[in-house]
């Protein structure tokens, strides 16, 4: 309720967004602790008990060789690509962005609305920069592709040498940050209270908006609940909100006006629907962008769709026959069910690893989101007009059950059968559940046990 009270009084025009590490976590960027982890195997030194600055700046004291160690770095951000509600962005017209993030999402997120953005990384770039752009970027650590160990006049703030010097080489960025915030709200959205990028962001935050007098409102949008240090910051007069981008992107498409444009994507039919993009993980994207994790499938999670994909799961027959039925196009709904642990969520992401390959649009909905039934009848009409395919997985279905009941209700009202979901839920939720005649009526269901073959 209080992201909903926050959107509800923004408007985009008024609002300055700064983004800090969290933000990029959805589309697969690599976490401080990643980059330390790729940097002590390849340098070979140690890193137990150091923070990302201190194990950048020790590395490029003993290798002394700073133009490797950039690019070690940029190796990690090589394939990333915007999902989620980062592709939401350029929907609206902001006053500015800020952020302190390297990877460069934000601007492929507005290449891929075509929509103008100027980009400025360092004070270098006030002259140089186009004027026409709407909405600014203002990139306060610099960005993945410049620094100078290559020639170019903008830094990386990788090192504690490098936070030393940003002040010199981010003044007019700070300057500008002052100057929006004169009437302005700033939300600035991020991980965790306890990051290190982000306690210094607030307390310059507060400085600036003293001096510009007639300062706006501080909000912070943390993904990790944290109400001891939220106390902290709303004894200064900050709002203090938990959840991530994804949940205030989902909360700007229900806004009206909503996004400013019609957009006609020529890879991905969902992104016609801003309302859906931020409540799914687009399953394509994760086979392209993620990095297979097997100590995670060791400690009982189930396989993601990067390990599936590089085929580090052996495969369910329960996932065989799914895909067999969707194959045939007849039913809107298979219904996966089985004890827990068993690995009902597994063999699902298998159906839609083989799907995507064959070029159906296929999703998983985020369980901690609503599932928006009205929209997806839309997307499965438009699927059908265009004579595509698509496939929803809803996993942990008996929470979702009112919903899925009217989706799959107005799929066969519609009449149309593009869009397949599938469900999968524990036998012992499931089966107590007021489910809609049409879930078994057009749907399949599948049994999954660890001591027989699934189906049997």
């Amino acid at each position: 309720m209080e992201l909903e009270a926050l959107v509800r009084e923004l408007r985009p025009e008024h609002t300055i967004l700064l983004f800090g590490a969290g933000s990029s976590l959805p589309s697969n960027a690599p976490t401080p602790k990643a980059i330390i982890d790729h940097l002590s195997a390849r340098f070979v030194i140690p890193s137990a008990g150091f923070n990302l600055a201190e194990f950048t700046e020790l590395v490029e004291h003993r290798s002394k060789d700073r133009r490797r160690m950039i690019v070690e770095v940029r190796t990690l951000f090589k394939n990333l690509k915007p999902t989620a509600g980062l592709l939401n962005l350029p929907l609206y017209d902001w006053k500015s962005i800020y952020t302190t993030n390297y990877d460069d999402l934000i601007e492929q997120a507005y290449r891929k609305k075509t929509k103008p953005l100027g980009v400025f990384t360092s004070n270098f770039d006030f002259g140089n920069t186009t004027r026409n752009a709407e909405t600014r970027l203002y990139k306060i650590h610099g960005t993945i592709d410049k620094d100078p160990a290559f020639g170019d006049h903008s830094r990386m703030i990788l090192t504690e040498s490098d936070y030393n010097v940003a002040f010199d080489f981010r003044e007019h960025m700070f300057g500008a940050l002052q100057s929006d915030l004169a009437e302005s709200d700033l939300v600035i959205i991020g991980s965790s209270l306890s990051d290190d990028d982000i306690k210094p962001l607030i307390s310059k935050a507060l400085q600036l908006n003293a001096k510009a007098m007639i300062g706006g409102r501080i909000s912070l949008l943390m993904y990790q609940r944290d109400e001891a240090r939220a106390d902290l910051y709303r004894g200064q007069g900050i709002k203090v909100i938990f959840g991530g981008i994804d949940d205030f992107f989902v909360q700007m498409a229900k806004r009206s006006p909503g996004p400013l444009f019609d957009y006609q994507p020529l890879d991905s039919i969902l992104e016609n629907y801003p309302r859906l993009v931020p409540t799914v993980t687009d399953v394509k994207h994760q086979i392209e962008t993620a990095v297979a994790d097997v100590s995670r499938m060791f400690a009982g999670w189930p396989a993601n769709f990067a390990d599936i994909d590089r085929g580090l799961t052996f495969e369910r027959s329960v996932a065989t026959g799914i895909g067999e039925q969707i194959g045939m196009g007849a039913n809107v709904c298979m219904t996966l069910v089985g004890a827990s642990g068993v690995g009902k969520t597994t063999a699902a992401r298998q159906v839609l690893v083989k799907l995507s390959k064959q070029g159906v649009g296929c999703w998983e909905h985020r369980l901690d989101l609503t599932l928006d039934a009205a929209e997806w009848v839309s997307l499965a009409k438009e699927l059908a007009r265009v004579g595509r395919r698509g496939a929803l997985f809803v996993d942990d279905a008996h929470g979702h059950i009112r919903e899925i009941n009217e989706l799959v209700d107005g799929l066969v009202r519609a009449g149309v059968t593009s869009l397949t979901i599938i469900l999968a839920s524990s036998r012992n939720h499931w089966k107590p559940r007021i489910k809609s005649p049409n879930i078994y009526k057009h749907g399949n269901l599948f049994v999954l046990s660890k001591g027989r073959r699934a189906g049997d």
